[in-house]
This record gives structure tokens, sequence and C-alpha cells, in this order.
């Protein structure tokens, strides 16, 4: 798996002084997801970070759609948006969104639901 950020994000790593990350829950050609703590009101979330790679692409040759890491921001803050907007009980809430401090990774922060794996 591609390292997620120049400084490994893993277990102990905190977010925008916000996220404290315990394990890694998943993980995926888009990027990882992590069991983490929010601090300091010490509840349990899931936090997706991306690949900082995914938003580094170049507009490809007869492509009219937008690229590159303003273009990968906008699209997946505007992804967030209306995520954060569902309320259904199949569909986890989104509760934070944005880009790690520092970082050009990207995190978006969702309930987190104890169980066994869609795949199990």
């Amino acid at each position: 798996m591609p390292s997620l950020s120049r400084e490994r994000l893993g277990p102990g790593a905190t977010i925008n002084g916000k996220f404290r990350l315990t394990k890694e829950i998943g993980a995926g050609g888009m990027g990882a997801v992590f069991l983490a703590e929010q601090l300091p009101l010490g509840r349990l979330v899931a936090v997706k970070v991306v690949h900082p790679h995914l938003g580094q692409n170049d507009l490809k040759p007869g492509s009219a759609s937008e690229s590159g890491p303003e273009a990968f921001q906008k699209r997946f803050f505007r992804e967030a948006q209306a995520l954060s907007q569902l309320r259904h009980r199949n569909i986890v809430t989104v509760y934070d969104y944005g880009r790690i401090e520092g970082q050009d990774a990207f995190f978006m922060v969702m309930e987190y639901l104890d169980g066994q794996p869609l795949s199990a």
C-alpha cells in the first residue's frame, strides 16, 4: 500500500489536533480507514484518509474535466458536504472533513459502527 503521506499516518498520529488514530480498520485504492478518538469528546469515530497521489493527476489529453490538486479538493469537499446532509439508518453520519495540516492529504470523519465487515 502506498504511504498515506510524507509523514506516515498510523496509530498514535493525531489529525489537526482533533482526531487521534488508534488502529487501521481498512485500506484500499483510495486510502485507509482508521478507528480514531475524537478529542476532547472521547467519541470513537472512523476516519477515512485519502491517498495524496489521487489529487496529483494532470489533465489527460482531450479531457475537458477539471483535474489536479485544487479540483480534487473541490470534488472531495463537495462529496463530504453532500454526505453530511444524508440521514438514514443504513448510512453512517459524516461529522467532519478537511485537509490534513501540513500535508497533501484529505480526511473524512464518520460515525463508527462496530461489527463485521461486509466481506465476512
